[in-house]
């Protein structure tokens, strides 16, 4: 079953949004730290581009918004770990930090990115 609205919010973001905002971040010289899901740099390598141009900090944040960490608990140890090296390829950098999606982090969450470095 179709899901407009949940398709225009995810599809007004990458389409719109974050251009918008870019545009308000450099006319004030703004340099973010921005919450990245890793499916960002397989689905939108423009908004990588872009963030690299002006050295954005990344800051992992899931893979997407639709899995949760305490969906997949059981394999959060190569979830975290695969997140993480995708945004590491995609931007060159580990990410600085992480702030999974609808905040499931589990009791795990904090050490186990540190522990993949």
């Amino acid at each position: 079953m179709p899901d407009p609205l949940n398709h225009g919010w995810r599809d007004y973001g990458p389409r719109v949004g974050i251009w918008r905002m870019m545009e308000v971040f450099d006319r004030h010289g703004i340099r973010p730290s921005v919450l990245l899901n890793s499916d960002v740099a397989e689905h939108y390598p423009q908004i990588i581009e872009a963030g690299l141009a002006r050295d954005w900090a990344w800051l992992a944040h899931g893979k997407n918004n639709s899995t949760l960490q305490v969906e997949i608990a059981a394999d959060e140890r190569a979830y975290l770990i695969g997140v993480v090296e995708t945004i590491e390829q995609a931007t060159g950098r580990r990410p600085r930090g992480w702030m999974g999606p609808a905040l499931t982090e589990t009791f795990q969450t904090p050490s186990l990115p540190a522990a993949a470095a």
